[in-house]
């Protein structure tokens, strides 16, 4: 055997057991798709959950952001108040201010991130219940047509 034709001969070696290791992995991951979920109804529940628990996150980043506002409007009023009465305002409340716009901000992209993985969950369940649908009537196929043969060959052996 030349290099060229042991070297190609490996290629096709490694190629063949990266094929199969891919296809036992995707095997394995088939099992456990069926294995956790009994029925579309249990994939639906989770994907629910799942969505129900980010809304519950940005409504409450939400509020956080409503009383973060209002820290805001507070310290605009107490800052008019100095203006008013002609005396320099505190540090602190210019410096709460700017700390409390910069938590409003901070807020608005945690809520953004819960929007996409809201969108994320979606697309993810979406694809999930399309696999285990094709998955479940694979393996009903596969059972009624073992099913079938069994009946033929224990009718053929009487």
């Amino acid at each position: 055997m030349t290099p060229k034709q042991k070297k190609t001969l490996k290629k096709n070696l490694t190629h063949k057991k990266q094929k199969k290791l891919k296809t036992t992995k995707q095997h394995k991951q088939n099992n456990a798709l069926l294995q956790s979920f009994t029925n579309m109804q249990k994939i639906n529940i989770k994907h629910n959950h799942k969505i129900q628990t980010l809304n519950t996150m940005i409504t409450n980043l939400h509020k956080q952001k409503h009383s973060t506002n209002e820290r805001i409007t507070n310290d605009h009023k107490q800052l008019d108040f100095y203006t008013k009465r002609k005396k320099p305002p505190p540090n602190s409340i210019q410096k709460n201010i700017q700390h409390n716009q910069t938590q409003i901000k901070l807020i608005h992209n945690e809520i953004e991130h819960h929007h996409q993985k809201i969108l994320t969950t979606h697309t993810k369940y979406k694809t999930l219940k399309k696999h285990y649908q094709k998955l479940h009537k694979k393996q009903t196929t596969n059972i009624s047509t073992n099913t079938t043969t069994t009946t033929i060959q224990t009718t053929n052996k009487k």
